[in-house]
């Protein structure tokens, strides 16, 4: 678990000039005011790296508990207590409530923080100096939805993914087993190096192969692991943001895709949304059922500019917001999901749109 940047060590002259800029005043019991505030808190940002530091510091400096924290920052992707407490120890940033109130109100519950203002009446600033970034949207959610999805209210989810398999080229078989995930290393050269790892939280060179070398162990009967990388792996190592070598860092990959699925959206309206977008010729690569309540859509693109113009289209519609970086794993098709037992079935595949 890679936490560190430059946010979090205070090295980086312009970061460290913003970052200790917060004069945050904390009530007389403010851990129960940071406790309040930290369970509304949405847990995706736990999986950002830099919101996670801002909000390890934040709640920290506002009395709260290493072990409540851990319990908050263990995610699926997130899960070992040791290095949380390393994070604990060894941030030197001077974030305090304000800053938890900001990840408060992103996450939609500004009610909470009326209330405290309300309980500690001088005693708790809200001042902060970090930057809002959500994407400006772009579509009509209302008529998105009128036009996308409510035409095939009719559908329940099995026929929507009977027309899905019926629209796909090659046909998936949906089912478990190497055969599909075999079909979906098509997309990609024969050299390209891709990433299973067989644990999600530990990306080691051991879980990287050529697409050939993935082939031949498939077809040998090694078993599907959940997770990939959609993206190639540059096979040397890279850089984390505060310059320490890593083989997971964004410079290691080299973009074709960008991971889009919705958690908040209920599985049908995605099935339909997927469907009425590949009948108007908007066709994502390769779409996978997670095997629990969302879709995986795999959609080309090689520019930063490309991902941002993808992202502003899905995000007013509920598309998870944290899901941008290169590195990102996506569900392996065929594949069992542990936590379930469910097969993540293959829907859909575009050949020609992935290559």
């Amino acid at each position: 678990m890679i936490r560190k940047n430059n946010v979090a060590t205070g090295q980086g002259s312009d970061r460290k000039k913003t970052e200790h800029q917060y004069n945050t005043i904390q009530p007389a019991n403010s851990q129960i005011s940071a406790d309040l505030l930290l369970d509304k808190i949405d847990r995706a940002y736990a999986d950002i790296t830099e919101d996670w530091w801002r909000i390890l510091a934040a709640y920290r400096n506002s009395g709260g508990s290493l072990e409540r924290f851990q319990e908050w920052s263990r995610t699926d992707k997130y899960n070992v207590p040791r290095q949380i407490e390393r994070g604990w120890n060894n941030c030197k940033l001077t974030a305090g409530i304000g800053t938890l109130t900001y990840y408060v109100k992103l996450s939609g519950h500004a009610d909470i923080i009326q209330e405290l203002l309300r309980q500690h009446p001088g005693q708790i600033s809200l001042r902060h100096n970090l930057p809002i970034s959500t994407p400006k949207p772009v579509v009509d959610v209302v008529k998105a939805r009128q036009m996308l999805i409510d035409p095939r209210a009719g559908s329940d989810a099995a026929a929507l993914e009977h027309e899905l398999e019926e629209r796909s080229n090659p046909m998936p078989q949906g089912s478990s087993g190497a055969g599909d995930m075999l079909t979906v290393l098509g997309m990609f050269k024969p050299h390209d190096i891709l990433t299973f790892p067989q644990d999600p939280y530990d990306i080691w060179t051991a879980s990287r192969d050529t697409v050939s070398g993935w082939r031949n162990r498939l077809l040998a009967g090694e078993k599907l692991r959940e997770f990939f990388i959609p993206n190639p792996h540059t096979g040397f190592e890279g850089t984390t943001q505060d310059g320490k070598p890593s083989w997971r860092a964004d410079t290691c990959f080299t973009r074709r895709f960008v991971l889009i699925e919705f958690d908040t959206m209920a599985l049908a309206d995605q099935l339909r949304l997927w469907l009425s977008l590949i009948n108007l010729g908007i066709r994502p690569s390769v779409l996978t059922f997670s095997g629990s309540k969302s879709v995986h859509a795999l959609i080309p693109a090689t520019t930063e500019a490309e991902v941002t113009t993808i992202f502003n289209i899905f995000l007013p519609l509920g598309a998870d917001p944290h899901t941008k970086n290169v590195g990102r794993l996506t569900r392996t098709p065929g594949a069992i999901r542990k936590d379930k037992g469910t097969v993540q079935r293959l829907l859909y595949m575009n050949f020609e749109v992935a290559k």
